[in-house]
């Protein structure tokens, strides 16, 4: 696991909305260090940093950056917190239902 993932993963579930602004400038500064894409060991870990409310979007942004592991399917039911797991599955479910009416267009 790169060194910049390890470090934000340490730094335990994203800060929420009642989070002193500090805290939550130091978790987006670390999340921004994370260049893209991730391994599925580094999505797995990251994983369990959600937290139950939207924290200024960085729960969405937290979700994307899942996204990029190749195997973001699996990781998604790994997700620590119910809302986010559910909203990951909606995620995958309405891209495979986008790929297969393509498919069925060609």
């Amino acid at each position: 696991m790169r060194p910049e993932v390890h470090a934000l993963v340490a730094m335990g579930e994203m800060p929420d909305e009642d989070a002193s602004e500090d805290d939550i400038e130091q978790w987006g500064k670390q999340f921004d260090l994370i260049a893209r894409p991730l391994t599925n060991e580094e999505a797995s870990a990251l994983a369990q940093s959600f937290s139950s409310d939207m924290a200024y979007g960085m729960g969405w942004s937290l979700l994307h950056l899942l996204e990029t592991a190749p195997g973001w399917r699996q990781i998604a039911s790994d997700i620590n917190d119910p809302e986010w797991r559910d909203e990951a599955v909606q995620r995958i479910r309405l891209e495979e239902e986008i790929i297969f009416k393509t498919a069925k267009i060609k």
